[in-house]
């Protein structure tokens, strides 16, 4: 027999179920004086319809003050594994737990930034070095694949390094 597997919560839902575990109880109360009072129907339906609309918004507002900051941090996140490095969050500097997580990213963010532009730096004067180096040089990565030459490699395996970027060691 397969045992069902429990559907979890999503997070969003979690929050509002709480929220509105929060508002029913006040709802319920105004609801109970709305109809314990000697009220007129019209004053009454104006009651509880002001109830569910208050309820309602305030639950409309709670998902979007939830949603919008993470749905930031994924894109931040996820634009920083992609190596794009220009995103960035805005912040308030306030002490909340969220607006820290966006402080630090953008942390994060600055520094790849950097190390990505000393990588480059470095590329270009390893490649400028091995321009003026009158020795054949050919650099592999750890998967044995070329990944740099020289002139002096292009004319000893008589190709351009176009060509032999990515061949095997072999």
């Amino acid at each position: 027999m397969k045992a069902k597997r429990r559907r979890r919560l999503t997070h969003t839902r979690r929050v509002l179920l709480l929220a509105v575990g929060a508002l029913v109880p006040a709802a319920a109360a105004a609801l109970a004086l709305a109809f314990a009072l000697p009220l007129s129907g019209g004053l009454r339906v104006t009651l509880v319809a002001g109830v569910v609309v208050m309820g309602l918004g305030t639950l409309a507002a709670l998902h979007e003050a939830i949603v919008r900051p993470l749905q930031t941090l994924g894109n931040l996140t996820g634009a920083l594994r992609e190596g794009d490095f220009s995103f960035r969050a805005r912040t308030d500097g306030s002490q909340d737990p969220m607006n820290l997580a966006f402080v630090e990213l953008n942390a994060l963010a600055a520094v790849l930034r950097e190390e990505r532009l000393e990588a480059l730096e470095a590329t270009a004067l390893l490649r400028k070095v091995l321009a003026e180096i009158d020795v054949a040089v050919l650099a592999f990565d750890a998967e044995r694949k070329l990944r740099l030459t020289n002139r002096a490699g292009e004319r000893l395996l008589g190709m351009p390094s176009e060509r032999m970027i990515g061949l095997s060691a072999q």
